[in-house]
Parts: structure tokens; C-alpha cells; sequence
């Protein structure tokens, strides 16, 4: 998932040739669909920077992968930049287009990446442990490029596989503090408030992170 996807893919499917080895299925998720380098690996486009019907169909892709895993085996998540918008698609009680406002507005708020990753994790499906959780208890490795100063692992990417460590209420305090409340919509700040449990991220102390490690093995 990102904008390195491909590159990562086929050395992927370089290591697990020279180890007698092939996958069991994937997804590839990049700005352009570019030819799969394995026929069990399923190459699409998304949309970046602001996620709009690509991005809604890829995130589909990844929910019927991760149904067709069912918790077991190994799982290789690649990860890169731009997976934020590439494979977003919205939570339960955000809307498609209250969504694909926030991301836009916010490219224009001057607020730097960890800021806006830490608000835009809340309202996208895969964002904040999210794709972990669905993935669990399988044993997943996440490796990721980073595009992110100080390679901090929960905001690249938005931390598909990273528990969030903020709550909802310090991502209102966020918002507030940085005066970004004209480009989040007003229905997404009131789900910060409610914090209803159904689009709430996994915490850190779920079980669904025992079996998941996160690596940088890029940084920027």
C-alpha cells in the first residue's frame, strides 16, 4: 500500500524466489495500477492525495483479503506513503464526501504531515490499527518506507498497523490548538466528541497488536 507499493511488491516476490516460495494471494494499492509481478497479486490505483471512488474500491480489495486470510498464517504489509489516501474510505457515521473534504481542505491548512495524518487516521477504515485488528491473530509484518520526519511509525501512512496513541479528545485538542476547525467538517468533530465505540481505532493494549511487528526500513 502507497506510493512505493510496486517497487516493494517485486522485491517481495524476489526474496520469496530465492527462498522456494510463493504467495498465497495480495493486493497492490498505487497511484497508477502497474503490472503485478506475481498473478496472484492483484495490481489497482487509488486515489492521492484525496481518496475519492479508487480509493473506495481498493479499501474493498484489502477488507476481502483480509476475510479470505481469517486470522491465520503470515501476513507481509508493505508500506509506503500516500496509503493515507490511496486506500481511504470512510468509518462507520462519516460520509464519502464529508471524508474527501477534510482530506482536501487540510492540504491547504499548512498543518504538517503528523498533524494531519493524526486527524485523518480517525475517519479512514484502515487508518489506526485498524487493518491489524482485521488482520488478527495472524503473525503480520509491517514494513515500511517512511515519508515521515522522524520515521514516527504511527503517523506514516496513517499507522495501518500502528495503535493510535491519541485518544478522540486529544485530536479535538489537536485541532483546536492548531485553529484547523474550517477544514474538518463540523460532523466529524461531533463524532470526536461522541466517540462512538463503532468507529473507534483499537487501543494500544488490544490484543489484535500481539502478533504484529512494525519496521522502518526506509526513512526519509
Amino acid at each position: 500500500l502507497g506510493k512505493a507499493s510496486t517497487a516493494m511488491a517485486e522485491a517481495a516476490m524476489d526474496v520469496l524466489h530465492d527462498h522456494r516460495m510463493e504467495p498465497e494471494g495480495g493486493v497492490i494499492v498505487a497511484p497508477e495500477a502497474l503490472p503485478s509481478p506475481h498473478p496472484r497479486l492483484v495490481s489497482v490505483a487509488g486515489d492521492h492525495p484525496v481518496p475519492s471512488g479508487r480509493s473506495s474500491r481498493a479499501s474493498e480489495l484489502v477488507a476481502e483479503l483480509a476475510h479470505r486470510i481469517g486470522g491465520t498464517g503470515t501476513v507481509f504489509v508493505l508500506l509506503s506513503g500516500g496509503a493515507t489516501s490511496l486506500v481511504a474510505a470512510p468509518v462507520p457515521g462519516v460520509t464519502e464526501r464529508d471524508l474527501s473534504s477534510m482530506f482536501d481542505a487540510l492540504l491547504t491548512s499548512g498543518a504538517d504531515i503528523t498533524v494531519m495524518n493524526a486527524i485523518r487516521k480517525r475517519f479512514t477504515r484502515w487508518g489506526a490499527g485498524r487493518l491489524a485488528k482485521a488482520l488478527a491473530p495472524a503473525r503480520v509484518h509491517c514494513l515500511i518506507v517512511s515519508d515521515v520526519v522522524g520515521d514516527d511509525i504511527p503517523s506514516i501512512a496513517s499507522g495501518p498497523c500502528a495503535p493510535d496513541p491519541r485518544s478522540a479528545r486529544d485530536v479535538l485538542a489537536l485541532i483546536e490548538r492548531d485553529g484547523l476547525e474550517p477544514f474538518v467538517p463540523r460532523a466529524l468533530r461531533e463524532l470526536l466528541r461522541s466517540a462512538i465505540s463503532e468507529s473507534e481505532p483499537p487501543p494500544p493494549n488490544d490484543p489484535a497488536f500481539v502478533n504484529v511487528e512494525c519496521v522502518v526500513i526506509l526513512g526519509n
